[in-house]
């Protein structure tokens, strides 16, 4: 997700920037990333996911560099399992999403997002103080009636950015990477960023919540710029 203060409190803007890592290797995971346009797209993300698989135990204890995975590589669209309390190699993984989250200079990062099908996210919305959020097993626990327009994007969807409509404040409880519990009242730009991350762990992408014509046409969209995209990946 962007950087960025919500200049509007009605909209807030949600995005992840295009760039990319190279590999993840994760102790017993293998990742695959789908690479599949238009109508190739399907198969090409069967192929890719055929070789992935997620945690059922959370050994995790080696962590080399991690990929990001992008849509429609069906690994987006499953629920993620909850992280055992104490289990080894969570703090590891937890310090590599976060390496990524600022290289990819995003302001939300999920697991699943790089092939850890376990709940398990990072936040870091560049606001002042500067704090970096580090959750597993997150869950809203509150949320506001008021709604706000959101402005969206996602490091899975590169380029792409529609507006969605988000709770205007929300309580999440979670862990911290010592297991501790934790709790975050989220107005603004952080619940916006909040509800989106906490949307990927339970296969929920961003363009899943517009209405079906809308989503349609943003899938159609999403192919088309990735096809205009330069091919060295600049802006």
């Amino acid at each position: 997700m962007e950087s960025g203060k919500i200049e509007n409190p009605k909209k807030s803007s949600i995005g992840l920037s295009e760039k990319h890592g190279k590999k993840i290797v994760v102790k017993k995971i293998l990742v695959a990333s789908g690479k599949g346009k238009s109508s190739k797209a399907s198969s090409s993300c069967s192929k890719g996911l055929a070789i992935g698989f997620f945690l059922t135990a959370c050994h995790m204890s080696e962590v080399r560099e991690m990929e990001l995975i992008k849509y429609p590589n069906p690994i987006l669209s499953q629920k993620c399992a909850e992280v055992e309390v104490g289990a080894s190699g969570v703090s590891e993984i937890l310090d590599e999403m976060s390496k990524k989250l600022y290289e990819w200079e995003g302001a939300g990062l999920a697991a699943p997002q790089v092939g850890i099908l376990k709940r398990i996210v990072v936040i870091d919305i560049r606001e002042e103080p500067p704090h970096l959020y580090k959750l597993i097993n997150p869950k809203i626990t509150r949320k506001s009636e008021e709604m706000v327009e959101s402005n969206e994007g996602c490091l899975s969807l590169p380029i792409l950015r529609e507006m969605v409509f988000r709770h205007a404040s929300v309580t999440v409880e979670y862990l911290d990477e010592n297991f501790k519990e934790k709790q975050i009242e989220a107005t603004g730009f952080l619940s916006c960023c909040l509800q989106h991350e906490l949307d990927h762990l339970d296969g929920v992408l961003y363009i899943d919540r517009l209405s079906k014509f809308k989503r349609s046409r943003a899938i159609k969209e999403f192919y088309k710029l990735q096809e205009e995209k330069p091919e060295d990946g600049g802006e």
